[in-house]
């Protein structure tokens, strides 16, 4: 979320998204790529991308799910 609110960030010419997709990243897209095929939407591999594209990639399909934050319980279903 800090990157995210960078200028940086939203900067669609910035340097740093046409520079090659870091090893983080590849391992994440594959990481998303195992979760959306064993919830029963699987994707094609999108391959080599340069680190912009792999960004918005991972941030349209709900970004890093280590940092997902499940909803609450309903009050009425609380354990």
């Amino acid at each position: 979320e800090a990157f995210e609110a960078t200028a940086i960030a939203q900067d669609p010419d910035a340097r740093w998204r046409s520079r090659k997709s870091t090893a983080a990243q590849r391992y994440l897209i594959a990481r998303l790529l195992d979760l959306l095929a064993a919830l029963g939407t699987p994707e094609a591999d999108p391959g080599n991308m340069t680190r912009g594209a792999a960004h918005d990639w991972i941030r349209k399909r709900g970004g890093n799910p280590r940092f997902n934050t499940p909803p609450t319980w309903p009050e009425t279903l609380v354990k």
